[in-house]
């Protein structure tokens, strides 16, 4: 109905059937998709290595900072703290990647169903491991590349199986978005007690996979405020109120997690988390809540899960025997 309206638009006020060049006109577009794919993608790997860079910038300048305020011995970034690295050109210079990479990663979002953009973000811990290595003056051992390899194999694994069967258009979002964002908010919280509470070794995990966790959710309330904007939602709706809200918490919240997450450990192991934990939230959230994966059948659930838990698998053998994380 719809085509055979737009025709008769397009080439006069006919009764007759519309010719072949005007049912022709949304094939056309469909073909352009993978040229969009690919600049997509495009963005979102220039955008993984920016922000890789980035959080080596920030890890550097608060791991700075806490080791020389010795009035105090915690691990942890105080306010007093904060309003240091605020002055510290190297953290701001991080801040101003984290927003050039945050803009390709939503310019990418737009073109792209997130659960294509996000797992490209995979490949950051690599460029994390290399721009860490080039600071330090030190190559990695193999320990920390067969674990960063791990980790990448497994999200490879669980991207591979949860694109099988995406969607390009997702539901309308309505308030289940909002009640399922609640959902992920506990989960980021029960991360941040273990790094509050847990092994020395093991907090700069808990800490990151928080901040991933929270990020992740950042990129599933943007593509939901896409896929609401494409269908018209007003912008005063309550769940558009609701996404907007969530995301300035997302982003909030997750910013100070992350300098927790510095404070703690190395920024291999902060990147091998947001590259496994941040996805994996994001495509699960776009399977479920938004409809991206309808028709999916429990083979596919079993191997997500097998390759979401390699990925966790990956990141936690590298915090246990990167050597920075057992000193830090």
């Amino acid at each position: 109905m719809w085509q055979s309206g737009t025709a008769d638009l397009q080439w006069g006020r006919r009764c007759e059937p519309p010719p072949d060049r005007g049912l022709a006109r949304p094939t056309s577009s469909r073909k352009d998709s993978p040229l969009l794919t690919a600049i997509a993608i495009v963005l979102a790997l220039v955008g993984s290595a920016v922000n890789a860079y980035a959080v080596v910038l920030q890890q550097h300048a608060v791991d700075a900072t806490v080791r020389g305020d010795t009035s105090d011995p915690s691990r942890t970034v105080s306010l007093r703290r904060m309003l240091t690295l605020v002055r510290t050109p190297g953290w701001v210079a991080g801040i101003g990647l984290v927003v050039v990479a945050a803009g390709l990663h939503i310019g990418a979002l737009v073109l792209a169903p997130i659960t294509v953009i996000q797992p490209v973000g995979i490949l950051a811990v690599l460029f994390a491991i290399v721009f860490a290595s080039r600071r330090r003056r030190r190559w990695p051992g193999r320990r920390v590349w067969l674990s960063a390899g791990v980790t990448v194999a497994g999200i490879t694994g669980f991207v591979a199986v949860a694109t099988a069967s995406i969607s390009n258009d997702g539901h309308v979002p309505d308030e289940s978005v909002l009640i399922a964002a609640g959902v992920v908010f506990v989960l980021a919280g029960i991360c941040c007690v273990v790094g509050i509470a847990g092994p020395t070794w093991l907090r700069c995990v808990g800490w990151a996979a928080g901040c991933a966790t929270v990020f992740g959710l950042a990129s599933a309330l943007l593509r939901s405020l896409s896929l609401a904007t494409r269908a018209g939602t007003a912008w005063l709706n309550p769940t558009m109120i609701g996404i907007g809200i969530g995301l300035v918490l997302c982003y909030t919240v997750g910013g100070w997690l992350a300098q927790q997450a510095y404070a703690s450990g190395p920024p291999e192991i902060v990147m091998s988390c947001l590259t496994a934990i941040d996805p994996l939230v994001a495509v699960s959230f776009g399977l479920v809540v938004l409809g991206e994966g309808t028709g999916i059948g429990p083979l596919a659930v079993v191997g997500m899960i097998i390759g979401g838990a390699v990925a966790i698998a990956g990141t936690v053998v590298l915090a246990r025997h990167h050597p920075e994380a057992t000193t830090s």
